[in-house]
């Protein structure tokens, strides 16, 4: 080793790579570890344990520091019941929970939105459907989520610490 230590944290979904050690190493090989780790997550991604607590780091801190930890159990229904939802913006919020905050995906289609807030059958509401571009857009300018892509969204920094302390508080 030439002294000098470097750290790298790699997390995808419930999926994590820590690797801390000789820089020269880490410089030749980060690609080749990359590339690796993510031909192996995509391969895999849904045999991979997911436990029961799931911990994200809170955005815009360095790697490894951990936010509140929410209960990887929580279904959409009950995501719901804890955020008190009476619209579909309210729903969309909490299937973004579930998707993003529980499931651990970096960001989610217009059709997972909507997949995920059907599942919550109590709160759920046809018209949901026919006003989501609408409800979506209002979310976006209020910077609850921000569009990532085509169709494709993710919980805005703000929001997301907002609920993940909302969420812990109810554990």
């Amino acid at each position: 080793m030439n002294g000098d230590i470097a750290k790298i944290q790699i997390k995808m979904g419930g999926f994590e790579i820590a690797y801390e050690g000789d820089e020269a190493y880490l410089k030749k090989d980060i690609f080749h570890l990359i590339e690796k780790t993510l031909g192996f997550y995509t391969e895999n991604r849904a045999a991979l344990p997911t436990g029961q607590q799931v911990s994200h780091g809170t955005p815009g801190a360095p790697a490894g520091s951990a936010g509140p930890s929410i209960d990887s159990g929580h279904s959409t229904n009950t995501i719901a019941t804890i955020l008190a939802v009476e619209s579909g913006p309210d729903l969309i919020i909490a299937a973004s929970v579930r998707l993003v905050l529980i499931e651990g995906q970096e960001s989610m289609s217009r059709k997972e939105i909507l997949t995920t807030m059907k599942s919550a059958a109590p709160f759920y509401k046809r018209t949901y459907n026919s006003n989501l571009s609408q409800y979506l857009e209002r979310l976006v300018r209020a910077d609850r989520l921000r569009l990532v892509g085509k169709d494709t969204y993710t919980l805005s920094p703000k929001e997301r610490k907002v609920l993940e302390e909302k969420l812990a508080k109810q554990e």
